[in-house]
């Protein structure tokens, strides 16, 4: 087996137990006093309720231009940061809002043409066109759209687009003679919609060139629709999401504005998963304990619930310490340091029940001792494994699995300590004062 130390090592980890003591409880004593002193942990999404939109521009901006727009939109208690540029997304901003956010936006703009199609060619034989459009109001006010019309070479000659049935909503459609589009012929095409609060959007016009193959090239203006898709997807996420991405669009006109992401949580389900989050931990420990001290003694199992709740408080701490949010992440990171911490923890316990079996002339402390240093190579191993793995991650990962792992790396080294110092030091000096009978 692979091991760093040449012979077993001798470090003296049970006679500096004290200072091991002393040390994590300073730690656990600023772990506690950071939480206390904010009132409690910053609490993300997940279990405050509200909204988490991660959103991009096409153009470099600062993010007192994005607080400011939202402001001016009634929503100034947002949180806004900028995120690190990537190969891929740049004039990237993470916003934040609470449950109560207010969200009143006048709406006072019309919606947009996403999308027009014409089947079939014109010039392919057919007797009739079909036009089609889908037109949204994310965005711009978050409204239904209730009607569309559409003008082929001028508005003298528009006609209203009813909507298309068993499609999404927005989607309209209208038929039209086929016999206006000769081969060669050259058009104008243009649809506006009207949402429901009466307001009426530009129109979008494109040009149809009817070529004798009977092919129509459209050339609406793409950079538009294609940030306007963004949006459409934005207005998924609720009345909240479209407040912020239309205050954004009015804004900032030309700098289009595309959603990477959007979590909305109500305050009903976040009061759920905190305590589900909550039990989880609490059910992991006593699950934990009850094995340990059915495989190897109860002293141990206690001793191993001590540790395990010193690296949670621990990496709690450092979660409140960095104002980093405590969200479902933050739980998966404290359910994992505590499956490796007791990892460790059971390797230690069970070199330490092997040796306690054999004939041997140490004393308790002495053999726990060199129990320890017999497994510390296998330690050391496993967590600078992990631990190499941990920081590629954080050096090349994305900005939602590095707050991920900044704690995970905390929580490794303090997981890794407690193993060493922390689970059989208990057990030790539960021994010293209370005696157990074990072969000598």
């Amino acid at each position: 087996m692979i091991s760093i130390f040449k012979d077993v090592p001798q470090f003296p980890f049970i006679p500096n137990r004290y200072k091991a003591y002393l040390f994590s409880i300073i730690v656990m004593a600023v772990a506690i006093v950071s939480v206390a002193l904010q009132g409690g942990l910053k609490l993300g999404v997940d279990f405050t309720g509200g909204t988490l939109l991660q959103v991009h521009f096409d153009q470099p901006i600062e993010t007192d231009e994005v607080r400011r727009a939202l402001a001016d939109a009634n929503m100034a208690g947002a949180e806004i940061s900028k995120l690190k540029d990537t190969e891929t997304i740049k004039n990237s901003f993470l916003i934040r809002t609470g449950r109560k956010q207010s969200v009143t936006v006048a709406d006072t703009s019309g919606p947009q043409v996403v999308r027009i199609e014409v089947t079939p060619n014109p010039t392919a034989g057919a007797s009739q066109v079909v036009v089609r459009a889908l037109i949204s109001d994310a965005g711009r006010g978050g409204a239904r759209v209730d009607s569309a019309w559409c003008a082929i070479d001028g508005l003298a000659n528009k006609t209203p687009m009813p909507p298309e049935p068993n499609k999404p909503e927005g989607s309209f459609w209208v038929v039209v003679p086929a016999d206006r589009f000769g081969a060669g012929s050259q058009h104008s095409l243009a649809v506006y919609g009207r949402d429901a609060g009466g307001n009426w959007g530009a129109s979008c016009e494109v040009t149809l060139f009817v070529t004798a193959r009977g092919q129509v090239d459209l050339s609406p203006d793409k950079k538009a629709r294609a940030a306007f898709a963004g949006k459409a997807e934005a207005a998924r996420g609720g009345p909240v999401t479209a407040a912020i991405v239309g205050a954004l669009a009015r804004q900032f006109p030309d700098n289009p504005v595309t959603i990477d992401s959007d979590d909305t949580v109500g305050p009903k389900v976040g009061r759920e998963l905190q305590g589900k989050a909550t039990l989880a931990v609490l059910v992991a420990l006593m699950l934990i304990l009850i094995y340990v001290a059915f495989r190897f003694d109860f002293r141990f199992g206690v001793a191993a619930i001590i540790s395990l709740f010193h690296d949670v408080i621990c990496t709690v701490g450092f979660i409140s310490v960095t104002g980093m949010e405590f969200n479902l992440q933050s739980v998966a990171v404290l359910l994992t340091i505590v499956g490796y911490s007791i990892n460790d923890s059971i390797v230690v316990a069970d070199r330490i029940r092997e040796n306690v079996r054999k004939s041997h002339k140490d004393d308790f402390p002495a053999l726990v001792n060199r129990s320890i240093n017999e497994t510390l190579s296998r330690t050391m191993i496993t967590a600078v494994s992990v631990f190499l793995v941990l920081v590629a991650l954080q050096l090349f990962s994305g900005h939602i699995l590095q707050d991920f792992t900044k704690p995970l790396l905390f929580g490794l080294v303090f997981g890794t300590y407690s193993s060493i110092f922390i689970v059989a030091a208990i057990v030790v000096d539960w021994e010293i004062k209370s005696p157990s009978r074990r072969k000598k």
